[in-house]
């Protein structure tokens, strides 16, 4: 399991200010992670790390990826996940050390 650069923290921290989709940052994760295979466990923790979620609440991207899924399922993850990530915006706005 990786831990997740601080360039790929200021990315999904910089894609959310943006108000881009979840799933567009997760396919961002996975394309700086540059492995062959995605792990879901390496962009749950990217994603708990730069907005501070539990692993309650970024559970949905882990099965989002294992079962890929359409543009409905995609709206539904953005749905469950952004309001976290939204209420979360006062510690995530802080600068990376």
């Amino acid at each position: 399991m990786r831990h997740p650069n601080p360039d790929v923290i200021h990315l999904l921290r910089d894609m959310a200010a943006e108000r881009r989709s979840v799933t567009e940052m997760v396919r961002s994760v996975g394309a700086r992670f540059a492995a062959p295979a995605l792990s879901p466990v390496d962009v749950v923790r990217a994603f708990r790390e730069a907005f501070g979620l539990t692993l309650a609440q970024a559970k949905p991207i882990a099965d989002w990826l294992a079962y890929g899924g359409d543009d409905q399922s995609e709206t539904a993850l953005h749905d469950l996940i952004w309001p976290y990530i939204e209420s979360n915006q006062d510690s995530w706005r802080q600068p990376v050390p």
